[in-house]
Order: C-alpha cells, then structure tokens, then sequence
C-alpha cells in the first residue's frame, strides 16, 4: 500500500517548510532566544573563569598533572598546582589558591567554567560558590567550549615542555612559573590589541628608538624591550640575561656579544616595552 503523500516526506520538504516560514534553525527561532556559546563568552569573558587540568610526562616516563586556570578576559594565567595523583581532594585542596591570587579582584568574577571530570565534586564546587562563583559546565568530549585555556595548553606544550627533558616536578614548577610569567607581562594577544595580559589598557606606546632582545627559557622564547641609548662602557653588558642584540637608527648598531643564527626578528613593543616574538589569540 502506498504511503501517504506529505510535505514533510519530500526530500528537503521540510527544510523548504521553514525557509519560506523565514524560520530559522533552533535555538535561534525568535529574536528573544538564547546567546551562542561565542556570543555568551564573547559578553561574559570580563567576568569568566576557567579551569583545566593537564598532564606532563617527565624524561623517567612519569606523569605530572597541572591544574591551570585562566582569567579568559585578560588572558591573566595561573598555575594553580602540580601534583602525581590529580584525586578529587586535591582538586579541591587546590581550589583556594584561585581566589587567593586572584584577592579582591575575585568580586569580580560570575562564573567558573569547567568539563565534567570526576575530580570536580561537589566540595570543589562549593569553594567557589560561597564567594558568589557560578559553576558552568562545558559539554562531554567539546574542548572548543574551554578554547581559551586549551590554547594555552597546547602552546605550553609547543612551546616549552615538548622541548625540555623535565626531570621532576619540582623542575616542572619552575619552567611553568618562568613561562607564565612570561605569558603574563610580556606576550602579546591578538584579542587584546596586540598587548600582554599585565599592560596597562590606557597607554599608549611611544615609537621605539633602540629595542633589546633578551633571550628568556634558555632562549627558546626572545623578548624585546624599549631601552635608552648606552653609554660606550655599557654596550654589550647586561647583567642577569644572556647575550642580546639590538636595533636602532640613530646610532652605529652594537655589535653582539653572542648570537643564534636563527634569531627571531624585532617586533613592535607591547605598552609595557615589552613584546615578543609573535601575537597568540
């Protein structure tokens, strides 16, 4: 017997339906429906908190866990702990040092985004939520919805611990404090005007008439700073950085002491005089 004959039953009949209804795809059905996951973190990033554990392996094949959080507004990171055994209580022993480096600023946070790991209870939860820090939760195996930190996370590896034999984990807390730091005052983001975390929005860099390259993490990551033209005894010398070079116009160039024959190039310095060899988003 044949079947009823319907709209809804023709190839594309339905899709066809909606479009001369000029009905959009769900949610976005009318124009008081709900944001986009882009545009809920695009309007709330000034207030967003997240927070993601990731591991590292060391040169005896021993796996370290990392918990990060990031400041997705400013792209602000803070390594919050590292440890062998990433169990629930100590997730949630390591939740205080969040607020605690965050201080009075913490205020100003409305939510702590986080996936579905167990290690997350409700104890860790609560941590925050007593100080007014609303809990998100990203959906299971979409590590799109945590982009910002997952960035950082694959940068950290790109960049650092892909090229260093990490021997312990107290070797491991060092190379990320140096490198956070790093991320913090001196590396530049796309998002943010080409200016690190740490700057100062309302200023203004004036042109840069000599920069210095110092090189920072045994010189896998250079940074380039604004300084003042030295005097004949100071060229070539400074004290606590490996040997740099510098560029200018006003000036005969100096000469430096010691140089990679890969050098990254000059860029443009950030507000803070301080910039590195490329823009992250």
């Amino acid at each position: 017997m044949p079947r009823p004959s319907s709209p809804n039953l023709r190839p594309g009949g339905a899709p066809s339906i909606l479009r001369s209804a000029d009905i959009g795809p769900a949610p976005r059905r009318s124009p008081h429906g709900g944001p986009t996951w882009r545009e809920f973190l695009h309007a709330q990033a000034s207030g967003l908190l997240a927070a993601h554990f990731f591991h590292v392996d060391t040169v005896i094949s021993k796996r370290l866990y990392v918990f990060a959080a990031m400041e997705v507004g400013t792209r602000t990171m803070h390594i919050l702990g590292i440890t062998a055994h990433p169990t629930a209580a100590r997730a949630t022993q390591l939740a205080p040092n969040l607020l605690t480096d965050l201080g009075d600023h913490a205020s100003a946070f409305r939510y702590l985004l986080r996936d579905h790991d167990s290690r997350y209870t409700q104890a860790f939860d609560a941590v925050f939520t007593t100080d007014g820090i609303k809990i998100l939760k990203s959906a299971p195996q979409a590590p799109r919805m945590n982009a910002h930190l997952e960035r950082f996370i694959r940068t950290t590896r790109a960049e650092r611990t892909d090229r260093l034999l990490i021997y312990n984990e107290q070797h491991l807390r060092h190379v990320l404090a140096e490198y956070t730091q790093h991320c913090n005052s001196s590396r530049p983001h796309q998002a943010l005007q080409l200016r690190a975390p740490a700057d100062d929005p309302d200023a203004i860099p004036f042109p840069a008439q000599r920069i210095q390259r110092l090189d920072v993490l045994g010189g896998l990551i250079h940074e380039y700073r604004n300084i003042a033209w030295p005097t004949s005894d100071q060229v070539g010398k400074r004290p606590g950085h490996r040997a740099y070079e510098t560029f200018g116009t006003q000036q005969a160039q100096t000469t430096p002491t010691t140089s990679k024959s890969s050098a990254a190039p000059a860029t443009p310095p950030s507000t803070n005089g301080v910039a590195t060899a490329g823009p992250t988003s």
